[in-house]
């Protein structure tokens, strides 16, 4: 299943107003040729929380083949509200999120794999346009030089909730903006849910 526009629009959330809807449709319409569609907010009165896509620097995580520990930027793949202090639970919880890679650091790797140049430009190209399942595409913002990057879906970590909140080393650089928070949920959606998997489950 690709993720197309067309795809995108049959799926458009419920809750929205008719004019924001409309222009959440507009958005998609016009995602694979704009490079002025908002990605990021960065909203003050939601800057203290942790919201289902946000970006934070500091996350740790263990790498499997060395067993160390290395600390990256992250994207949160968590539901805003299983992650919200507002809703207590009785076992600690544990917050999901997965890796940014600069997109120069992913094609140099692709360099070192020896794959060719022109199979690396389509791959690009399709990373750019969101057409790649398990890979979210983040595009650069000149405002606060963050380069373009990527999210590999299937390199998961977690770190328990309350770290996030009480470390001080922390730090939210970026929240995505409806059109780019709901791009990511869809792509998690195709990526984590695929309904149409082709198996016959008896």
């Amino acid at each position: 299943m690709e993720a197309s526009t067309e795809a995108l629009e049959k799926y458009l959330p419920y809750y929205l107003s008719g004019d924001k809807k409309e222009s959440l449709r507009q958005a998609l319409r016009d995602f694979r040729d704009a490079k002025d569609v908002q990605f990021y907010q960065l909203d003050p009165e939601t800057q203290e929380q942790i919201l289902q896509g946000d970006v934070w620097k500091h996350f740790s995580l263990f790498v499997y083949h060395t067993g160390e520990r290395k600390e990256v930027k992250g994207i949160v793949l968590s539901n805003t509200c299983d992650v919200a202090g507002e809703n207590p639970r009785d076992l600690p919880v544990k917050l999901n999120f997965a890796p940014i890679i600069k997109l120069n650091n992913f094609i140099e790797m692709l360099q070192k794999a020896g794959v060719k140049p022109g199979v690396i430009d389509s791959k690009i190209d399709s990373i750019r346009r969101q057409q790649i399942t398990n890979i979210f595409y983040l595009p650069s913002c000149n405002e606060s030089g963050f380069e373009e990057a990527i999210v590999p879906l299937d390199d998961l970590h977690s770190v328990p909730v309350e770290q996030l909140r009480q470390s001080g080393t922390f730090e939210k650089l970026k929240s995505l903006s409806m059109f780019g928070f709901y791009l990511f949920t869809f792509k998690l959606s195709i990526h984590f849910c695929r309904l149409h998997e082709g198996v016959d489950r008896v």
